[in-house]
């Protein structure tokens, strides 16, 4: 008698993703480290944005955003992961997080429809597309 099923379903199923919490330590170092992001300047120490002549404060929940982006340009985070890291994993309404990119996008001067620095991936998250460097010295 074969007592081993005729097809184990369970070996094809991708594995959770586990949604890991941005300990305070390793926040405290992405807010000590200034980085570029395309053409800007980002001091997440100050929450500030500078891009030639142009400064911008953002509040701290967007420059927390965009460092989550930040620490692995070009892949799709899941609004579960961006949740996890940004809000600590605290329920948010579903509007907040595209509230915040929006509020982002805006203070830095990129478009949803022709992104250059965040684009949305439709039902999967959102990427940071913009190169991320350290910021360049005199």
């Amino acid at each position: 008698m074969n007592t081993s099923p005729a097809h184990d379903f369970a070996s094809f199923r991708e594995p959770a993703l586990p949604v890991s919490r941005v300990t305070p330590a390793i926040r405290r170092e992405r807010c000590a480290m200034d980085l570029r992001i395309g053409p800007w300047l980002v001091e997440p120490s100050l929450n500030l944005l500078t891009c030639g002549e142009a400064s911008v404060r953002v509040r701290a929940q967007l420059m927390d955003l965009l460092l989550c982006l930040a620490s692995r340009p070009g892949k799709v985070f899941a609004k579960e992961e961006i949740v996890a890291d940004v809000w600590e994993g605290r329920w948010i309404a579903d509007s907040a997080l595209s509230r915040c990119v929006a509020e982002l996008r805006a203070a830095i001067g990129d478009d949803a429809q022709q992104p250059r620095v965040i684009q949305t991936i439709i039902k999967r998250g959102y990427r940071l597309i913009a190169p991320v460097d350290a910021p360049r010295t005199a």
